[in-house]
């Protein structure tokens, strides 16, 4: 197979394959999925042939992200959905168990909503506006 990409393209590709090898297998101790982590290594070694070789490094014989590159600001991005996807499930959560407890009156939702809205991230909070 062959694939052309421009400099930027394949850094962004680099970008896709780190955030979804670490979403796969970032909690998984021993157990990863070895060929997620095979096609990561690839791309890395390519990288490096590519003149790109600062985002990549040795360990353990294998071609893995650099230091350089997981401390680039990949983390933060990978945070920030970590965080909006919490406070999703948390509010989606939260708007089920309510739902769950029949409510004496509309204006008891609209006590829980009041109370939900000053912890939760403002999508959250208009997701569930929208849910009640």
């Amino acid at each position: 197979m062959k694939l052309e990409l421009t400099t930027k393209q394949f850094r962004r590709l680099l970008d896709m394959a780190y955030i979804g090898n670490w979403i796969l297998n970032s909690t998984r101790g021993d157990d990863r999925f070895k060929d997620y982590d095979d096609v990561e290594s690839l791309l890395f070694a390519k990288a490096r042939e590519e003149g790109m070789g600062v985002l990549a490094e040795d360990w353990q014989g294998e071609v893995v992200p650099s230091r350089a590159f997981a401390e680039g600001g990949i983390h933060e991005a990978i945070m920030e959905y970590e965080n909006n996807v919490f406070f999703d499930i948390l509010a989606e959560d939260l708007a089920r168990r309510i739902w769950r407890t029949p409510p004496s009156t509309r204006t008891t939702m609209r006590s829980c909503l009041a109370a939900l809205t000053p912890i939760l991230p403002s999508s959250s909070s208009t997701a569930l506006t929208t849910f009640w």
